[in-house]
């Protein structure tokens, strides 16, 4: 009896829909999906159109310390230790920040252990001292640094401190630059990683919350197998927080952070 061209079609999109699930590789160090059809296009186009395709998002911060705040005030050397524990504990609960493209197809996220997500995040992670804030910074790495990096980075976190600012014993205020290649984060997903990596600056999370390993299971498929068709849009709910100080740049409102 001929198969049915119906029947052919499902089971051409159950396997296609398959091979975008994540799989831990062999040996176990690292999970691997397929890239999607949607996923390519954008990896093809930043790399033939540079810079296409690789978003940035910027917030300028100001710093008040809560009087019952049990962390010491932050100089410059602080706030970039902060930042990097602040994104080790964004990757745990946003892996795909640490993912990759390999061989021009496929999503690779590795499998690390706490000292080598360290070593990651002191990697991606920066601190610039410069005037000009965000906008400046912006302008040079849309014109001189390519993404993915040469270590293979898909995304980048910057602090912008003024130089007054990075002599002070104290911050009160500094820029954060976010720059992402769009073939793992879209609009939507930027603002999230950004809300996470401030929350975790202001609030960091105890060790014990943070067990490597078992972040593999928040890795998401491609975004096209999440969204369902004629879904109404949501409005977002930090646009209607009161004003809080800080800001994202074209981007609304985020929640309050008390540092």
């Amino acid at each position: 009896m001929p198969h049915s061209t119906a029947n052919s079609s499902t089971a051409v999109a159950e396997t296609q829909q398959k091979s975008y699930i994540w799989t831990a590789t062999s040996n176990g160090d690292a999970h691997i999906r397929h890239l999607s059809n949607l996923e390519r296009l954008f990896e093809t186009f930043n790399r033939d159109l540079y810079g296409q395709n690789c978003p940035f998002l910027c917030a300028s911060i100001s710093v008040k310390r809560s009087a019952k705040s049990p962390l010491s005030p932050l100089n410059v050397s602080q706030l970039q230790k902060r930042a990097v524990e602040a994104f080790c504990q964004t990757r745990f609960r946003y892996p795909t920040v640490a993912a990759r493209v390999v061989d021009g197809d496929k999503a690779l996220y590795p499998v690390e252990s706490a000292a080598e997500v360290k070593v990651w995040a002191e990697r991606v992670v920066t601190t610039v001292t410069a005037d000009g804030g965000w906008l400046a910074l912006r302008e040079r790495l849309s014109r001189d640094e390519p993404i993915p990096t040469p270590a293979g980075d898909y995304c980048l976190m910057y602090l912008v401190v003024r130089p007054d600012e990075a002599e002070s014993d104290e911050i009160t205020t500094f820029d954060v630059l976010m720059h992402t290649h769009h073939v793992f984060i879209d609009g939507a997903g930027v603002r999230s990683v950004m809300q996470e990596f401030l929350s975790r600056i202001a609030a960091p999370l105890v060790a014990e919350e943070s067990s490597w390993g078992t972040e593999v299971d928040k890795l998401f498929p491609p975004a096209n197998l999440l969204v369902k068709e004629d879904e109404p849009e949501k409005e977002d709910s930090a646009n209607k927080s009161q004003d809080s100080g800080v800001r994202l740049k074209g981007f609304g409102k985020v929640r309050d952070h008390n540092f």
